[in-house]
C-alpha cells in the first residue's frame, strides 16, 4: 500500500511539474524553441481572501471605475471599493453586461456577437457606448432569468485606460 501511495504522489508531482513547464516545439531546421505559457489575462488581477478580485495599480492601491486589461482587452468594472463586479449595470440610460461565468474572463463587460448563456448578444460597438444592450438583447436576457431591472445605476463613470493613469487608487 505504502508503495502505491510513494508511486501516486511521485506520478501526480511529475504531471504538475509537466503542466507548469513551458511548451517546447522543434522547428523544421532542428534546433529547439521553447515558448512560455501566456497568461489569459493581466499578472495586475488579485484574489482576495473572500475569493474577490481586484486590479492593483503600478503606483499602489488599486483600480476603481472602468479598467482595460492590458492582455485580454476586456473591460472590467471595479466599484469604489475597487472590487470586480458582475451582472447587469446602468450607466448613463444604457444597460451593460458584466459577465457572472467563471470562464476565465469573469467580470468582463460581454460585447456584440458573443454568446452569453445561450443568448447571441446585441450591442453597440461605437467607442463612446461599447457593449450597450439592444432592448431585444435585454428582453432575451430578462427571459433567461438575468435582472436587467432592478440594477445598479453607475453613471457618470468612464471607460478608463490603465495605461493613462487615470484610473482612481484604492487602498
Amino acid at each position: 500500500m505504502r508503495i502505491r501511495l510513494n508511486r501516486l504522489i511521485l506520478t501526480t508531482g511529475a504531471l504538475l511539474c509537466l503542466t507548469a513547464a513551458p511548451i517546447a516545439q522543434t522547428n523544421p531546421l532542428g534546433s529547439m524553441e521553447v515558448q512560455a505559457a501566456e497568461l489569459p489575462y493581466s499578472i495586475y488581477w488579485e484574489t482576495q481572501a473572500d475569493g474577490s478580485w481586484k486590479y492593483k495599480l503600478n503606483t499602489g492601491g488599486y483600480a476603481s471605475g472602468w479598467i482595460q486589461d492590458e492582455v485580454d482587452k476586456n473591460w472590467y468594472y471595479m466599484d469604489e471599493s475597487a472590487t470586480m463586479q458582475s451582472g447587469v449595470y446602468k450607466s448613463n440610460g444604457k444597460y451593460y453586461l458584466l459577465s457572472e461565468l467563471h470562464d476565465g474572463h469573469y467580470g468582463h463587460m460581454v460585447k456584440n456577437g458573443e454568446v452569453y448563456q445561450g443568448i447571441t448578444i446585441s450591442a453597440s460597438t461605437n467607442a463612446d457606448d461599447e457593449g450597450a444592450l439592444t432592448d431585444s438583447t435585454l428582453s432575451a436576457l430578462r427571459d433567461a432569468g438575468v435582472n436587467v431591472d432592478n440594477v445598479p445605476d453607475i453613471s457618470g463613470s468612464q471607460h478608463r485606460d490603465r495605461f493613462k493613469f487615470c484610473v482612481n487608487s484604492k487602498n
